[in-house]
């Protein structure tokens, strides 16, 4: 289910940032590359983080995540590190490889910690092959590999992660206009198609002395995560820094003039935004059941585009063999015809606790095939959240869309 939710995230991020603007061209770069374009790059000599190790204990921690007012050790075996506590030295965050049939003749290569390199490497071809004009971007998404220290808060912090990532080229100028474009771009992507709470979302503004050696301003978009605030996007004014370092111009026809471009980078963690969206997502709420009990329920609030499943289908009676002969019809249907993602509920269990296995993996409505389905070939939709009902025809719900699934609910509300 998380790797189905990771994709419908994906997916969304690709058709709004990269499919639907026609200036904005798709890349697949290679996982690895020799030393020498990240040695230009400045990543050998700058990709580092500040470590320190405690002898006591033997673990490694990042200073820069310390308490500079706590003598402790994080390990709470020593009161007071003193000498204990090792220099500050930096630790290059690269994960480096060899590329041979024996390691120790073998030419060093790394893995990539970030999909920029690629699209820089291969912004000639990009050129060459569809002729853009200023501006244009250069989008990917995939893996990345970093050597991190301390590894930790499930999938905040990994050494091979997933990145969605837009290189935008522009001239120098417009490049303001640009990163505040697509600084409210990604503000409104993240609060009206995800529906990621407003409240749980900030901008953060580096200050000079924070940047990153190729950064000219950067700002980051903040999530509230159950640990903290932590980055999710970062968007980087990155200047003509790149292209400089790979010796890269471009060449515009029109006005007969050759530049350097100016970079706007937003950079989004499509793995810390998994986490994100399933944190946000995350309730366990009380309400009243039919005995009159207060009950809990366990629901994940999924945006109904990206949950792992659109609509689950179930019988109301799961040994009835004419409403589950309706429900693997529907299901079939509604796999190979329409845009939905179905799923089938026959467990053996009451209806009751089939919604609610459903509200706890995100599904937004749930389809259920009763008694009276066979004669009048109607069937009930609920809605997860308020966990209203409505009935509606088979022929009906076949050409309902999800969004046109959702209006039948606005309806009833009206």
């Amino acid at each position: 289910l998380g790797t189905v939710l990771k994709k419908h995230l994906a997916d969304s991020w690709w058709k709004r940032f990269v499919s639907s603007d026609a200036q904005v061209h798709a890349l697949d770069s290679s996982l690895m590359l020799p030393a020498t374009p990240f040695e230009k790059s400045g990543h050998l000599k700058h990709f580092t983080d500040p470590l320190v190790d405690c002898r006591t204990c033997k673990q490694r921690f990042r200073a820069d995540h310390l308490d500079p007012t706590t003598p402790k050790c994080p390990c709470g075996k020593l009161d007071d590190w003193g000498s204990e506590r090792s220099e500050e030295r930096f630790f290059n965050l690269m994960l480096e490889t060899s590329i041979g049939p024996v390691a120790d003749l073998g030419s060093k290569a790394y893995f990539r910690p970030e999909t920029a390199q690629g699209s820089y490497l291969n912004f000639g071809n990009v050129v060459k092959a569809l002729n853009p004009q200023l501006p244009f971007g250069i989008a990917q998404s995939g893996k990345a590999f970093r050597n991190e220290i301390t590894p930790g808060n499930f999938l905040f912090r990994t050494r091979e992660f997933e990145q969605m990532e837009l290189q935008w080229f522009c001239r120098e100028q417009e490049a303001d206009h640009w990163f505040d474009h697509f600084v409210a771009e990604g503000q409104d992507w993240l609060l009206n198609d995800l529906r990621i709470g407003p409240e749980r979302i900030r901008l953060c503004q580096h200050a000079p002395e924070d940047l990153a050696h190729y950064a000219k301003k950067t700002t980051d978009i903040e999530y509230l995560f159950p640990f903290g605030w932590g980055e999710l996007w970062g968007f980087a004014n990155r200047g003509t820094y790149d292209l400089e370092c790979h010796g890269l111009q471009f060449r515009d026809q029109q006005r007969k003039e050759t530049l350097v471009p100016t970079v706007v980078e937003p950079a989004l963690g499509l793995t810390r935004l998994l986490l994100a969206v399933i944190c946000d997502a995350y309730s366990v709420e009380s309400i009243v059941n039919q005995s009159g009990e207060t009950d809990e329920r366990t629901v994940l609030r999924f945006a109904p585009a990206l949950a792992p499943y659109s609509v689950a289908i179930m019988p109301l009676i799961s040994k009835n063999p004419e409403q589950r002969e309706i429900c693997e019809s529907l299901f079939a249907y509604l796999a190979r015809h329409t845009p939905l993602h179905p799923t089938k509920e026959f467990s053996s269990t009451k209806i009751g606790k089939k919604y609610r296995r459903q509200d706890e993996i995100g599904t937004p409505f749930c389809i259920t095939v009763d008694h009276d389905s066979v004669q009048d070939q109607q069937v009930t939709i609920r809605e997860r959240d308020s966990m209203e009902q409505v009935r509606v025809p088979i022929e009906q719900l076949k050409s309902l869309s999800l969004d046109g699934i959702e209006q039948l609910f606005v309806k009833q509300k009206k």
